[in-house]
């Protein structure tokens, strides 16, 4: 990934920001609402901005899609492929939800032989899916890595942990609900445990660590990876 050209222009993205960034095209919001997804127009400017500076052949790796707003959002316009990572035990979702909302902006929003050409989905819990990345990934390497999976400490830091061998040499790992601290100490843990690689660039929270907040929905971390 371009992760200095990415994270300089950033901020262009959005009004005001970083604590009250919100994004200058509003393209995002209508997509969260019809798939019903739980997170913001910010974040999901901010994913979209990461997949624009993937470089060939890198993939955008999901661990916890739900129903596809967040994947769908970072793929918006974007030529790049995205893997989704999820067990489907959540929030009523289900394989097909995904699915189905994949094949509709697939047909609506991006290439006419569909976005679903561009994305796998893998059902299966994050600790899992390490174990079969290779299969997915097909030697590429991972440029964007969002963590929405399982929240507790240890899921968190083990995932992020499991994720290095399939990194690219710059990449960006973007971890979702920084507001808990459970996923805070996971964050913590893993850029003290590899200081010379990981720096944690931004840490976004809302006030007063309110959930589905406008802005940063329920806080966000977001580090840099290089070798």
């Amino acid at each position: 990934m371009r992760v200095l050209e990415c994270l300089s222009s950033l901020p262009e993205k959005f009004t005001g920001w970083p604590d009250r960034a919100v994004p200058v095209e509003q393209w995002a919001a209508p997509i969260i609402s019809d798939v019903t997804g739980f997170t913001s127009p910010t974040v999901a400017t901010l994913l979209n901005h990461a997949c624009r500076h993937l470089l060939p052949g890198e993939y955008h790796v999901e661990i916890g899609s739900l129903h596809g707003a967040s994947l769908i959002c970072a793929l918006h316009a974007n030529d790049v492929h995205a893997i989704a990572v999820d067990n489907f035990s959540q929030f009523g979702a289900t394989s097909s939800r995904l699915l189905d909302n994949l094949r509709k902006y697939g047909l609506i929003d991006l290439k006419p032989y569909g976005l679903i050409d561009r994305v796998g989905v893998v059902k299966t819990h994050s600790a899992d899916f390490w174990h079969c990345a290779n299969d997915h990934l097909r030697s590429r390497k991972i440029g964007l890595l969002f963590y929405d999976g399982d929240h507790s400490t240890a899921e968190t830091l083990s995932s992020l942990e499991a994720a290095i061998p399939y990194l690219s040499d710059e990449a960006l790992i973007v971890v979702d609900d920084l507001n808990w601290e459970v996923v805070e100490r996971a964050v913590n843990l893993f850029v003290d445990q590899h200081a010379k690689q990981a720096k944690a660039k931004f840490r976004f929270y809302t006030p007063d660590r309110v959930n589905q907040y406008p802005i940063w929905w329920n806080g966000l971390a977001i580090i840099v990876w290089r070798r």
